[in-house]
């Protein structure tokens, strides 16, 4: 997986992940938490500012820990909970694949027609399967170079 820290990409490792930042608590639980908009101190303009500025996906969850008031009192299962909500909504993550036919027809689906009729319909009338049984009769491969005439 790959995340984008400023304007550069960055290839994750299974280790990096704030996960293994948070202590384990056993003697805590939630019962006198109350769910308020005041506990994050941070603003939505600072968080933008942060992002803006090149801060790593890693850092920008510690930040949001650190300034949360509620963070340090909640069980390791909500920390997590909370973390992932907060990586979910503000941190990109994607992985690069080559294009199979598979693929292209998929993503091609998804963008013109669930944009325009928000209804995946048939591609020229065929299906999904059968446009990708097509092209892999055309042995059109991700590295294949074709000639047009």
């Amino acid at each position: 997986m790959f995340t984008v820290s400023g304007s550069d990409v960055v290839l994750l490792d299974a280790s990096d992940s704030i996960d293994n930042h948070v202590s384990n608590f056993d003697s805590r639980d939630n019962r006198f938490l109350v769910d308020s908009s005041f506990n994050q101190t941070l603003k939505m303009e600072e968080i933008e500012k942060l992002k803006s500025s090149g801060l790593c996906g890693h850092d920008l969850l510690e930040a949001f820990a650190k300034h949360s008031a509620s963070f340090d009192s909640k069980t390791k299962f909500s920390q997590d909970k909370y973390l992932a909500k907060k990586r979910k909504r503000h941190l990109m993550y994607f992985s690069i694949q080559p294009a199979s036919s598979r693929f292209l027809c998929e993503m091609y689906g998804k963008i013109v027609f669930t944009t325009f009729f928000n209804v995946f319909t048939k591609l020229l009338n065929l299906r999904r399967t059968i446009t990708c049984c097509l092209s892999h009769l055309l042995c059109a491969d991700p590295y294949l170079l074709m000639l047009n005439n």
